[in-house]
């Protein structure tokens, strides 16, 4: 490659080992006079004492075309002149000269690219790479990539051992001659918090990841029972697939089979409304190369008659606006004047079924609503609201810790909350709930949260071996069979079982990205250790419970713990502002009663 010289706002062309011809332009900033219009690049003269006398910056680009040049790589002293030539295409950067800046700084040339001016101390670490120019311009403006990405380039100082393998300079990277390696194909089935997780964490520049399923957002579903009375909105809650931060592809679809022999899956098309799940008949098939299934699980209804057709779940945000409608169209049709007093009481009793967190937050949410809103909204019927919380087990959070779940009860008992443990549901019609004790409640609204389920997919894979709730079996890594995983809900372990909460289902997920990893790379993989982190759950009233390992705590204090957890949560900037802006807004204006 031959440099022939630069003068001030001229083109100066060069050409390459083949004769082909490149431009090289050059602009100068913030100069301090005319004087460098005889600066020549490829002289034999101290240029770098003209740089310095003549202009603080020196901007070099060459023109964006692929030409061949020769790579030189110095190995020896300051003082040797060792060299090791090697061949590559390269596309050049933008460059520039800072002024005062010597001509080798730790055996590196100071033309570098765009803020290499910034990592000096990386480039110590690793290798320098300039443009070789022949003979008498060594002592020219060398132009340097600092980097050691370049594939295929020269061996080490003994031209044995190779480069090392952590080349963080992708700037470079994308010119080579050498094509970079195929990407693996990942399918992902689900967008809940292993998922989600698991793609938001996976390296993309190892894998081409496409996400499939019928909900196209992420639901933080801590804060899924807030949307019910309207102390958060439904926007606020949610992360959507489609981000430009996550370089995935993703497909509105249900998958309904998998072929882990052909390492594909078949999948159909959603089109209406993906919330109730009405699928088309277009059925389609999508290769992989990994998969994993973390399609979360299904509300558990235990068979009891009339459950599916009377009562709602809390699982989605289609869920949650059902309730929330649900409440105040009650309270509206509770306000007319044909309505009875006894017809007004049957309205206004919401029974909730399971005594879980979610269960919990819920009639704390609705408790707050009532209390907060409902007696300046509808003050002639708020005496007349009743809350029953009906539980099979002997007491409420039984997950919990014993003194936490007593504390509880009580608060929930001294809000004229009807708890009721020990006593389970056996039948459901669309105006009273039968219960075991051989009671009989009227109700307008039935929320039911008693555990979860297999969804129709993990029932359909008879290949696979699953737990008698229904669970896919997953070794220590994960591993479902070769080649496909699970986490989640969906997936259980066959001699440690872990709870379905969100936190072992964030853990999995965030394990498989890792593992994932190491198997795009070759290497070996650790088994998942779940390490748990405690609970949290909302009791109303600005008080919240704490059961970790080094705090069990109750209060307001644990409140304020409760809501700063659940924001560092968030995994967007953008809801972790939006949260607090709404929980201020139902502070300070109420909360919002329009249905829509």
């Amino acid at each position: 490659m031959q440099l022939v010289g630069i003068s001030a706002g001229k083109a100066v062309e060069i050409t390459d080992r083949y004769g082909t011809p490149a431009l090289l332009y050059k602009r100068v900033k913030r100069h301090r006079s005319s004087s460098f219009d005889d600066l020549l690049l490829g002289e034999k003269r101290k240029w770098t004492s003209a740089v310095s006398s003549s202009l603080s910056t020196l901007v070099v680009s060459i023109h964006p075309i692929l030409y061949s040049c020769q790579i030189r790589k110095k190995i020896g002293s300051k003082g040797s002149d060792t060299h090791i030539q090697q061949k590559c295409r390269i596309q050049s950067k933008m460059m520039w000269v800072r002024k005062g800046l010597t001509p080798w700084f730790h055996g590196v040339p100071t033309v570098m690219t765009r803020g290499a001016c910034q990592i000096l101390g990386r480039v110590e670490r690793h290798m320098a790479y300039t443009l070789y120019v022949p003979g008498p311009y060594r002592k020219g403006a060398f132009l340097c990539f600092l980097t050691s990405g370049i594939r295929g380039l020269g061996k080490s100082k003994s031209e044995t051992e190779p480069l090392p393998k952590k080349m963080n300079f992708p700037s470079l990277r994308r010119f080579t001659s050498q094509a970079a390696p195929a990407k693996k194909k990942l399918v992902v089935l689900g967008t809940g918090w292993a998922g989600f997780r698991l793609i938001h964490d996976v390296d993309t520049k190892l894998y081409d990841v496409t996400v499939v399923s019928p909900r196209n957002h992420f639901l933080f579903t801590p804060l899924l029972t807030s949307t019910t009375v309207g102390t958060l909105e439904f926007r606020g809650v949610i992360e959507p697939i489609r981000n430009n931060r996550l370089k995935v592809d993703y497909v509105q679809a249900n998958c309904v089979g998998v072929d882990a022999d052909k390492r594909e899956i078949e999948v159909e098309a959603c089109y209406g409304d993906i919330h109730i799940e009405e699928h088309s008949q277009e059925r389609f098939r999508i290769p992989f190369d990994e998969l994993v299934i973390s399609v979360g699980a299904l509300p558990n209804t235990f068979n009891i008659p009339g459950v599916h057709e009377y009562c709602c779940f809390l699982k989605q945000v289609s869920d949650a606006r059902t309730i929330r409608n649900r409440i105040l169209e009650c309270f509206e049709r509770a306000c007319h004047p044909s309505v009875s007093e006894e017809e007004r009481r049957n309205l206004l009793h919401f029974v909730i079924v399971g005594g879980g967190p979610t269960s919990v937050e819920f009639a704390a949410e609705l408790h707050d609503f009532l209390k907060q809103d409902v007696h300046k909204l509808y003050p002639q019927h708020a005496k007349l609201v009743q809350i029953s919380l009906i539980e099979a087990g002997k007491k409420l959070l039984s997950t919990f810790d014993s003194n936490l779940s007593d504390y509880t009860a009580k608060q929930f008992r001294s809000r004229n909350i009807d708890v009721r443990t020990g006593v389970s549901v056996k039948e459901v019609t669309r105006d009273t709930i039968h219960l075991s004790d051989g009671s009989v409640l009227s109700h307008s609204l039935v929320v039911w949260s008693t555990g979860v389920g297999p969804t129709p997919l993990v029932k359909s894979l008879q290949q696979f071996e699953k737990d008698r709730s229904g669970r896919l079996f997953v070794d220590e890594d994960l591993r479902v069979v070769p080649h496909v995983w699970a986490a989640g809900d969906c997936a259980a372990f066959r001699e440690a079982a872990l709870p379905p909460t969100a936190q072992v289902a964030q853990q999995q997920g965030k394990y498989l990205s890792k593992a994932l990893n190491r198997v795009a790379r070759g290497e070996k993989l650790e088994n998942f250790h779940y390490h748990d982190m405690g609970m949290l759950a909302y009791i109303g009233g600005r008080k919240a419970l704490v059961d970790t390992p080094l705090v069990k705590n109750s209060g307001f204090l644990s409140w304020i713990m409760w809501n700063t957890a659940y924001i560092t949560k968030l995994l967007s900037f953008r809801n972790m502002i939006i949260i607090p802006i709404y929980w201020a807004k139902s502070f300070v204006f109420g909360r919002d009663v329009a249905r829509f």
